[in-house]
């Protein structure tokens, strides 16, 4: 429990917190002060008012600078439940964060590696490339995007892939696991490359495919 700033400043710098309770007028300090101060120190920590002696507006200003609710001092039981929904949400917005942030690591090491990564519907139509299959065969994602695996494989290993498509669209296991495919680069200069194929979901329930690719042009 703390009276003025600079103990709200040190408890938040030197302790573990899950909420912020502040009452909205006190002697020495106010909630428009704790709130500033929460904004400096603990942004992601959920803050809730509890006052009697807040008027209709300054509640407005509060929703405004940040607080996730406003408990009437004259009506505490609804402070608990109050503070479990709070809480709830504030796990909720951390995992979503975190979930974002893996997400951003995901796309930044997908768009940096060297091995090349097309997800394909289970016909065979690309729905994405990474920056390698772009720098591989000269198209843009754009152009590409709008093509099927097959109109990028030389005519003798177009039917080996759909084979492999069908048969991971039955959800029977593809062997060998890797398959060495000719692809057919804009400028028609055919690389071959070594392909790992596995069924994935999309977003939806959408079925596909992960084909993880290598070139292999100079090995052969």
């Amino acid at each position: 429990r703390t009276y003025v700033a600079e103990a709200m400043q040190a408890a938040l710098e030197n302790g573990s917190w899950d909420i912020i309770l502040s009452d909205h007028s006190m002697p020495c300090f106010s909630s428009g002060a704790a709130l500033e101060i929460r904004r400096q120190k603990a942004p992601h920590l959920p803050f809730v008012l509890v006052s009697g002696t807040i008027g209709e507006e300054a509640t407005v200003q509060a929703v405004k600078a940040g607080i996730a609710d406003f408990v009437n001092k004259n009506d505490l039981s609804r402070l608990v439940p109050v503070m479990e929904r709070v809480l709830r949400e504030a796990e909720n917005r951390n995992r979503r964060e975190q979930a974002e942030m893996s997400l951003m690591r995901l796309d930044a090491a997908i768009k940096t590696i060297d091995e090349t990564i097309i997800i394909t519907d289970t016909q065979g139509i690309i729905q994405y490339v990474n920056p390698a299959f772009e720098r591989m065969l000269g198209y843009s994602a754009e152009s590409i995007e709008k093509m099927g695996f097959k109109d990028v494989l030389h005519e003798s290993s177009s039917a080996l892939m759909e084979e492999r498509y069908a048969a991971l669209t039955k959800g029977q296991e593809v062997r060998p696991r890797r398959l060495d495919v000719i692809i057919k680069t804009k400028t028609g200069q055919e690389r071959i490359i070594s392909v790992s194929t596995s069924r994935i979901t999309l977003a939806g329930g959408m079925p596909a495919t992960l084909n993880i690719t290598r070139d292999i042009t100079r090995r052969k």
